[in-house]
């Protein structure tokens, strides 16, 4: 279980382990605005700034550092939890499938869930620790900074 920030600052989409002490790389993408749904969502989601509900299709990869690259694609509708497929891979994730479960924060900050086979045992700082995902969680300073030992080996920044 993975978490994705959007920095809006810097237009970096960051990706962290569920405990969120570890930066992982980033997530990059192209979405489609299919259609928008007045009125959806729950009454939390509409007070938060630049909440719009919509329903875009997606193709996803997510950088894993020297682990390598999960690709996705499929819906990603942001007042609901959704499910991507898994289309592929490189690198430790080569022959990886399943699913992606995506659940939307906030406008910029997402919580995945990978469902995955076709992979070796995953490290323990990918399927360790998970901190309940809300609003107000934030990663580790030292791992947003990006400082050693809190990164993966060779991660995109």
């Amino acid at each position: 279980m993975f978490f994705d920030e959007v920095v809006p600052r810097h237009l970096v989409v960051q990706l962290y382990n569920g405990s969120l002490k570890m930066r992982l790389g980033i997530t990059a993408g192209i979405c489609l605005l299919m259609k928008h749904y007045p009125g959806k969502g729950t009454p939390d989601m509409h007070k938060l700034p630049f909440f719009v509900p919509d329903h875009y299709e997606t193709i996803m990869t997510w950088h894993f550092g020297d682990l390598g690259i999960v690709s996705g694609q499929g819906p990603f509708v942001n007042f609901q939890d959704t499910l991507m497929s898994v289309t592929g891979g490189t690198g430790f994730f080569a022959e990886a499938r399943g699913v992606i479960r995506l659940h939307n924060l906030t406008p910029f900050k997402f919580f995945y869930t990978f469902h995955l086979r076709g992979v070796p045992e995953l490290p323990k700082l990918l399927s360790g620790e998970i901190v309940t995902p809300t609003i107000e969680v934030t990663s580790h300073p030292d791992a947003a900074a990006c400082k050693p030992g809190y990164t993966l080996p060779n991660y995109t920044h």
